[in-house]
């Protein structure tokens, strides 16, 4: 696998630079560092104004291509190439991918200079739609050193989408002390949470009725969608073998975001998709919200435009 990271000297490009190697194997994998150098501008009376403003961009992106070369463990130092860009990373990072073949791109979830927009509002929507098949945007968790124990979660709306995600993730290099799972996210018939006078029940035997019929309408659903995710996890990485898939029942951001918390979760992945059906959390109300929100990194995998 070809990975494609951006960097920029933030704490943001250190997680993106740390965690994409976590996830890259030495038999056959690859890095590609990429940065954009600011604008220098020297007083207009100097003596070989561009010169010196090309030299000082050159010596900075070397000092943070060493520095982030630095982060790689022995075994990928060896298979790194690096890339200065002129213009907007925004722009260059997800062409470059496509002509180097990238298949993972990375960036830090803040950073400083060109990339410290990447993420925000439309941007990050543009950012996934143009990346190769996975985007990683990393974030440190408060208090935790980097390089600890990783907890995954796989929020699935779709299983035909999820599954076309499973060959990515079989190519990825999944820590030792890695352990994942898979969730659902049952929304509500109502189009929202569930009412109180469902939970606490009425005096009046038609609405007892009506609440009867819609607890069971929700518990048979999170049953199915039990049943789907647990035959459908031996085809997913060791990792989410040892853990029973979650089932719950809400607004999808909400729980996505509160389940990560809760457990702790270092990575989310989620499915994107450029246009078509799938709706909610693919590259929409809900996976813009767990991109701007969540408290862990989070990994765009994305699906085949048809299909």
């Amino acid at each position: 696998m070809r990975a494609l990271i951006g960097v920029d000297g933030s704490a943001g490009a250190v997680e993106a630079v740390r965690q994409t190697a976590a996830l890259l194997s030495a038999d056959g994998d690859s890095i590609t560092l990429y940065f954009s150098p600011p604008e220098i501008r020297l007083p207009r009376h100097s003596v070989h104004v561009t010169d010196l403003a090309d030299r000082a961009r050159q010596a900075l992106a070397r000092s943070v291509f060493d520095e982030a070369r630095a982060l790689l463990p022995e075994r990928l130092r060896s298979r790194v190439q690096t890339v200065v860009g002129g213009g907007d990373p925004r722009d260059e990072l997800p062409r470059l991918a496509e002509e180097l073949g990238a298949e993972l791109m990375a960036v830090g979830a803040r950073g400083v200079g060109p990339i410290r927009a990447l993420l925000i509002g439309s941007v990050s929507q543009s950012l996934a739609r143009h990346a190769p098949q996975a985007l990683l945007v990393a974030r440190r968790k408060p208090g935790k050193a980097s390089g600890g124990g990783h907890r995954v979660l796989m929020p699935v709306d779709n299983l035909p989408a999820a599954q076309r995600v499973v060959e990515i993730l079989h190519r990825l290099h999944w820590p030792a002390d890695c352990s994942a799972r898979l969730m659902h996210v049952v929304e509500s018939l109502l189009g929202g949470e569930l009412p109180n006078w469902l939970v606490e029940g009425t005096e009046r035997a038609r609405d007892e009725e009506l609440a009867r019929a819609y607890l069971a309408e929700i518990e048979q659903r999170k049953r199915d969608k039990f049943r789907e995710l647990s035959e459908f996890r031996p085809q997913l990485p060791k990792p989410f073998a040892a853990e029973p898939p979650i089932v719950l029942e809400g607004y999808p951001a909400e729980q996505i975001l509160a389940t990560a918390a809760a457990d702790n979760a270092d990575l989310l992945i989620m499915a994107s998709k450029e246009s078509g059906g799938l709706a909610r959390w693919v590259l929409g109300s809900t996976a813009e919200r767990v991109l701007t929100h969540a408290p862990c990194s989070v990994l765009l995998v994305r699906l085949p435009e048809h299909g």
